[in-house]
């Protein structure tokens, strides 16, 4: 009976020393979620990092592509005297087989309050071109994770939604095309032809063969 008795004063310590003021969260009902807002062309589009970003493959990208890095969104809760001061999305981007720069971050200014002590923090303002960023040919990576800041009543000084420390990751293929045509004709001149051509870009290039048919 002692040992019973010894064990639960002790897990009566550790639950008063847990923080339990704030957090992110994620909502169903209300379609809250931490999302990422990308741009492929074709106007804004918001991705759920948990079940749209990790471990999604996003395909075959050229340097004919749009892919822009707008912004994101995140939701928190607060009690107990708890406040958020500020909400970061941190991104990275690299290729598979060489060593993953540093996080970046971006700004997520409080939006509003969604309900209770709950809140939105999301902003759209970048133009990250992820296409520029991925300037080789291979397979590449865009990883993920959100953190706040809190004034540390009863919450930690940082918190965060990273997928336990593993954050969230989306992986395409940089396909890219060592002359990039725009133009090309042909002009009979007397007996020549006169043959004209330009292009928007050439990487490792040495020169061009031309045949007749």
């Amino acid at each position: 009976m002692a040992r019973k008795r010894y064990f639960f004063l002790i897990v009566l310590f550790l639950s008063s020393i847990c923080f339990a003021g704030a957090g992110f969260y994620e909502d169903a009902g209300a379609n809250q979620y931490q999302k990422v807002a990308f741009d492929f062309g074709s106007g804004l589009e918001w991705k759920r990092v948990v079940t749209e970003v990790d471990g999604q493959y996003y395909g075959h990208k050229g340097a004919g592509d749009v892919w822009l890095l707008k912004g994101g969104e995140a939701f928190v809760w607060k009690d107990n005297g708890s406040d958020v001061t500020s909400v970061t999305l941190h991104y990275r981007i690299y290729k598979d087989g060489e060593t993953p720069p540093a996080f970046s971050d971006i700004n997520l200014p409080w939006d509003s309050n969604v309900g209770g002590n709950n809140q939105r923090w999301a902003s759209t303002a970048e133009n990250i071109d992820i296409i520029a960023a991925s300037s080789s040919a291979g397979r590449w990576y865009v990883e993920f994770y959100y953190s706040a800041t809190t004034n540390g009543v009863d919450a930690a000084p940082v918190i965060y939604f990273s997928n336990n420390g593993a954050n969230y990751t989306l992986y395409f293929d940089r396909d890219v095309i060592s002359v990039e045509l725009t133009s090309f004709d042909a002009v009979r001149q007397d007996d020549l032809v006169l043959i004209r051509w330009s292009v928007a870009s050439e990487i490792n290039h040495a020169g061009y063969n031309l045949w007749r048919s």
